[in-house]
């Protein structure tokens, strides 16, 4: 009980922070800037501060809509020294191309993508595994269904989505089962945090098992972030947010 209240509280103060970070970034386009303005979103590396790192996606998107507009996610160890923190925020400005900054221990680090040399790549999927795909009826659980009914023999793949069976999710899960897979359909909302433990743990008692989970459950609300109501965007994040959680 009290670890889902948590769960609640968490997934509430992201939405709170995307909704604020939504408007601050909607303030600075509607005035459409003529030069490049840099955005610097401060985040803790521990402690449950750290999930506000996912803001980050947001003015990624902010990026590619509107150039002009660049974001930086800093992610520091250094959360109670206010100099500090403006020394990092300065030293940060002055590469305002690099997106993403850590420091730790003192040390700055900042992400960029590596060629992963490797002969014989690993997969995390294994013969016989049980797994359960939220989203389990939508495009990309259908690819990642096929990539595991594919690579991993006599795979159990619990398919668990908003909408119930149709004649769609029955044919996926015929061309599953060609495979070599065991599929079960279940409807679920993954928002309902009861409904999901219920399934995790109607799964774990059937199968005794439950080897991994894909959690690919979304709702689809396109349009700039520009026009983005609040709404609309905490309908994006709540199977994402509290479906997570």
């Amino acid at each position: 009980g009290q670890l889902g209240v948590r769960c609640d509280a968490l997934a509430g103060d992201f939405a709170d922070q995307a909704e604020a970070l939504l408007a601050h970034v909607q303030a600075v386009l509607e005035v459409r800037p003529s030069r490049a303005t840099l955005l610097q979103l401060l985040v803790p590396l521990a402690g449950p501060g750290q999930l506000s790192a996912g803001l980050a996606g947001l003015i990624r998107t902010a990026h590619l809509e509107h150039p002009q507009l660049l974001g930086q996610l800093i992610v520091t160890d250094d959360t109670d020294a206010a100099d500090v923190l403006a020394a990092r925020l300065q030293e940060c400005a002055r590469d305002a191309d690099t997106a993403e900054v850590r420091y730790q221990d003192g040390v700055r680090s900042t992400r960029a993508w590596v060629a992963l040399e490797a002969t014989a790549p690993q997969r995390p999927w294994k013969d016989g595994g049980v797994y359960l795909l939220t989203g389990g009826t939508g495009t990309l659980a259908r690819i990642l269904a096929r990539e595991i009914a594919t690579r991993a023999r006599g795979a159990v793949l619990v398919l668990a989505g908003r909408r119930g069976p149709d004649a769609a999710s029955r044919q996926q899960v015929r061309e599953l089962e060609a495979l070599g897979a065991v599929v079960e359909l279940h409807a679920l909302d993954v928002t309902d945090r009861a409904a999901v433990r219920r399934l995790v743990l109607q799964v774990q008692e059937q199968h005794q098992a439950l080897d991994g989970i894909v959690h690919a459950a979304g709702v689809l609300r396109d349009g700039l972030l520009l026009n983005k109501s609040p709404q609309a965007l905490r309908e994006v994040l709540a199977p994402k947010v509290s479906g997570l959680l």
